[in-house]
């Protein structure tokens, strides 16, 4: 199977990505975008989705894997599952729905990655694999280390293609730094990652890029779309009414479903529409 990536090109699918990517918990995650709202409530373009994302963390991996194969070969499954999988555990209304998420349930959206994954279709796709769950959640959760600063770090597969799919999306152009290149950079030397000298100037390209993305999540619209809809799951809370079930939901279901709360809640979210 391939598929085509906005930032990357058409990409060959490995036999375990293309079948993880049939399963519910994937599909789920192309109803939550990268942003705080859901689409629906932005007035400018169209935000990737956690799908996407993960896809875009998963080839960069791919590319990890590809220069480190001596090192890592062997283990080619776990790490593509782990990075593809990294934010399966994701709530909705994704990082402001971890705050509830630890209040509800005692964990981030990283912890609720087994949660949200076992006994499911994902799970038995692993098995198939030879793959473990619990070892995806342990990557996952930067808790195989040094390996997992690859995915759980700053400079990592993860940031390398969020920033970048950030980027393009808010800003319609592309990342002013090559993430395919830094990608392409990491080396495992000595039991820990390094990077070649060739992409420092690339890193500091970015951090630009990163000021920038951020500076745009914490200013208007985005910050204040994001405020109301926190403010909408808050009254919600306060009077309990965020289920364990709230935190499966995507995007689309959570905002429908605070329209049957509270009548606080359901206010602000009309008003928000």
């Amino acid at each position: 199977m391939k598929y085509y990536d906005v930032l990357y090109g058409d990409w060959e699918l490995p036999g375990v990505v293309e079948d993880l990517v049939k399963t519910k918990e994937m599909n789920r995650l192309r109803h939550i975008t990268q942003a705080v709202a859901p689409n629906n409530l932005m007035s400018y373009g169209f935000i990737p989705s956690r799908f996407h994302h993960g896809m875009g963390a998963c080839y960069l991996m791919s590319l990890v894997i590809k220069n480190n194969k001596n090192y890592f070969g062997h283990v080619t499954p776990l790490l593509l599952s782990a990075a593809l999988l990294h934010d399966a555990g994701t709530p909705p209304f994704s990082h402001f729905g971890e705050h509830f998420l630890k209040e509800v349930i005692g964990k981030n959206g990283e912890e609720f990655l087994q949660d949200m994954l076992e006994k499911t279709e994902t799970e038995r796709v692993l098995y198939e694999h030879g793959v473990a769950l619990k070892d995806v959640v342990v990557l996952v959760t930067g808790k195989m280390q040094p390996v997992s600063d690859v995915l759980h770090g700053s400079l990592d597969v993860d940031n390398l293609d969020n920033i970048a799919r950030f980027h393009f999306a808010v800003f319609g152009e592309k990342a002013p730094y090559d993430p395919v290149m830094i990608a392409s950079s990491f080396l495992w030397r000595d039991n820990a990652w390094a990077l070649s000298e060739q992409c420092f100037w690339q890193v500091r390209k970015w951090q630009e890029a990163r000021e920038r993305v951020y500076k745009f999540i914490y200013g208007y619209p985005h910050l204040a779309i994001a405020t109301m809809l926190y403010r909408a799951a808050e009254l919600a809370f306060t009077k309990h009414e965020l289920p364990e079930s709230f935190f499966r939901k995507d995007d689309y279901m959570a905002l429908n479903y605070l329209r049957t709360c509270n009548m606080r809640t359901r206010v602000l979210i009309e008003r928000l529409l």
